[in-house]
């Protein structure tokens, strides 16, 4: 069953300390919306999963692809760059596989 952006959004008012959920929401607000709203509030919660989960890297990924649809390119590349010391930092961590998508991306926002 998929959650909708309301129920996520409620879920997140109900919990708003769960990483995890923050992650789902802003990963949907940023494939399904994509407005300038719906970016803006992805970045609000994708960051606050970059501060309290930082081995969630593919939430960073996500976040440096919102900042790089709101036209923060400088943005994105700190993230992409911090995405890949935590990555090299922490080799056993979920998303290492996402390193060559994080390099091409970094490398494209060059």
């Amino acid at each position: 069953m998929a959650l909708d952006v309301k129920t996520l959004r409620q879920l997140v008012d109900s919990d708003p300390s769960d990483t995890m959920l923050r992650y789902v929401l802003g990963l949907k607000l940023f494939e399904e919306d994509g407005t300038p709203a719906a970016l803006q509030e992805a970045a609000l919660h994708l960051s606050f999963v970059r501060k309290n989960d930082a081995k969630n890297v593919a939430a960073w990924y996500v976040l440096a692809q919102v900042h790089a649809e709101l036209g923060r390119i400088e943005d994105a590349r700190a993230v992409l760059n911090d995405c890949i010391a935590q990555i090299d930092a922490h080799r056993d961590i979920d998303g290492t596989d996402l390193l060559p998508r994080i390099e091409a991306m970094l490398d494209e926002l060059e």
